[in-house]
């Protein structure tokens, strides 16, 4: 956003294609990279995207969303494949993810959800064991993700899913996964919790087994 200079919107301002040498514009090279870490920030800073394991094999993604950002798409080459990270915000706080995790790789993914806001693909709410999730959690302000390889496209919105409509099952049944379980307001629970909880069609009274 600077455009005076010293600055990379300055170099922008000015015409520049490529990345001189200096910060003050006619000095000595006009095609320098030493300067072209600039590109590094926009996928590992705004996209947070790093290297989690080993050579990629677990690729950390969290982004850093500043206020006045409502959209960004950024990718990085890894040597399994592409890891990528886009979103869009609107007007009303929602988000939509792009998260691309590459072959081979595992993905920890870290996004901002506020209290009340629940993680649907597909208007489902994101469960573990299916579509490669392999873990969810609700943090205060934050989901974290365990994903396998793939693309998920993900929206993060305030809570309209309370599972009173979903199939029943048939009493005796395995109690339902904690990313099936709900409180009374359609808030997802956690399986520690207590009191009335509501999963597919059915209310709950919760206790420490469930």
């Amino acid at each position: 956003n600077q455009t005076d200079c010293p600055s990379y919107g300055y170099w922008v301002e000015q015409g520049y294609t490529t990345t001189p040498e200096y910060w003050d514009v006619g000095a000595f090279s006009q095609n320098h990279c030493m300067m072209d870490h600039i590109e590094e920030w926009f996928f590992s800073q705004l996209g947070g995207i790093t290297n989690g394991g080993l050579g990629c094999d677990t690729i950390n993604i969290a982004p850093w969303m500043p206020d006045d950002m409502t959209e960004l798409n950024v990718s990085t080459k890894t040597v399994y494949g592409e890891a990528g990270c886009a979103y869009q915000r609107n007007a009303q706080g929602a988000y939509t993810f792009t998260i691309t995790i590459p072959a081979n790789s595992f993905g920890k993914v870290t996004l901002p959800c506020p209290q009340g806001y629940v993680v649907t693909e597909n208007n489902i709410p994101l469960a573990t064991g299916s579509n490669g999730v392999k873990t969810i959690e609700y943090g205060e302000n934050n989901v974290s993700l365990g994903l396998g390889s793939g693309t998920y496209i993900l929206h993060i919105d305030k809570n309209t899913v309370d599972a009173i409509n979903n199939t029943t099952y048939n009493t005796g049944e395995a109690a339902p996964a904690a990313s099936q379980i709900f409180s009374l307001q359609g808030i997802p629970a956690s399986s520690s919790a207590h009191g009335i909880c509501v999963s597919k069609g059915k209310k709950y009274i919760s206790t420490n087994n469930r």
